[in-house]
């Protein structure tokens, strides 16, 4: 197993969760614009998504490269099976703390997706 394909999913994580720790030391000095970001959400969703990666990366290192279709339905597989973690991980948090997410919240968690899962394709590129 090549561990140098995590690094880039490991900075990624480490830049947004510094990028959190940065908006909560905002969020100090009172900035109303940054009242409505949920930082334990955000972390959580951050911490699940690296999890899924590395999920699906071990995953997809064990498809077989002379068979297209199987990949693409690996491939396919692992990024369904992270939206819905996603999604569940939105209402769970909504029933449990029985406040709205919000949408400032699931946008920026959104955009955290699209990042994991842009790095995962070029993952994908790379084999």
């Amino acid at each position: 197993m090549k561990f140098k394909y995590f690094l880039p999913i490991i900075i990624l994580f480490s830049f947004i969760m510094g990028g959190l720790a940065m908006i909560e030391l905002f969020k100090i000095q009172e900035y109303r614009l940054l009242a409505k970001i949920k930082l334990p959400f955000l972390m959580t969703v951050n911490g699940m998504l690296l999890f899924m990666s590395i999920v699906n990366y071990l995953r997809f290192i064990k498809s077989d490269t002379n068979h297209p279709n199987a990949m693409v339905r690996s491939v396919m597989m692992g990024t369904l099976l992270k939206l819905l973690v996603f999604a569940g991980s939105a209402l769970v948090y909504a029933t449990q703390v029985k406040t709205p997410v919000g949408m400032v919240n699931l946008m920026i968690a959104m955009v955290f997706y699209m990042s994991y899962t842009w790095l995962e394709m070029k993952w994908v590129l790379r084999k």
